[in-house]
């Protein structure tokens, strides 16, 4: 065998090990949420940083739902006024 070859076996194997580990860690935690296990406090500036993320997340679900319905209702996704 080559030394080309070697090297080339060698840097596929690493590439290989880089995604499955990659893949594990993508099943094991999607979006890098923590595991309920492993939840934050529910108190302080985190807290509400995750309160405010999941208030836009629902409505911002509602919305897309809504417009899948009715094509006006996109609309409602856009600001009205040019100064927001």
């Amino acid at each position: 065998m080559t030394r080309w070859r070697k090297v080339s076996l060698a840097a596929l194997a690493a590439i290989l090990v880089a995604c499955a580990t990659g893949i594990v860690s993508a099943w094991a935690a999607p979006f890098g949420a923590p595991h309920p296990a492993t939840a934050v406090s529910s108190s302080g500036f985190m807290s509400w940083i995750f309160a405010e993320q999941a208030a836009f997340y629902r409505s911002l679900s509602g919305f897309i739902r809504a417009s899948r319905e009715d094509g006006a209702a996109m609309w409602e996704l856009f600001p009205r006024d040019s100064r927001v």
